[in-house]
């Protein structure tokens, strides 16, 4: 059987796009998080948003793009948003090194209202203490 040079050239091509395509998701989820620690959090959300919507990104990238889109979400003040992500990173990743942290760290909708509250609760006291 004699192999065509054409079909070598076809073959390093494809493998050569594939590689491209593994580098390029990885790219991409470092280029997010490099966005949210400069506190370019919109640009980082929209990268986290593509990323979890492409069906090829592995799962390990889409667990991330949950945790940091709750995370922007929660430093924004969109509580609830914040909350709906972290679940659904619980939900669908509960392997993943960040479902645990959430988990651990107790950002369940329970725990994080309660903290909330409670710091909602010692900001009113100090505001009404430093004005008085």
């Amino acid at each position: 059987m004699k192999i065509r040079p054409i079909f070598l050239i076809v073959l390093f091509t494809g493998f050569s796009l594939l590689l491209c395509t593994e580098n390029a998701k990885a790219d991409d989820i470092t280029l997010a998080k490099e966005f949210y620690a400069h506190n370019l959090r919109s640009r980082a959300l929209e990268i986290f948003i593509e990323l979890l919507n492409k069906p090829q990104a592995p799962a390990a990238n889409k667990a991330e793009a949950l945790y940091y889109m709750g995370q922007i979400s929660f430093d924004e003040g969109r509580y609830s948003t914040a909350l709906n992500d972290w679940q659904r990173l619980i939900k669908n990743h509960p392997t993943s090194p960040k479902a645990t942290e959430v988990d651990t760290h107790g950002l369940t909708p329970v725990a994080l209202l309660k903290n909330l509250t409670s710091t909602a609760l010692c900001r009113s006291f100090l505001e009404i203490r430093h004005s008085a």
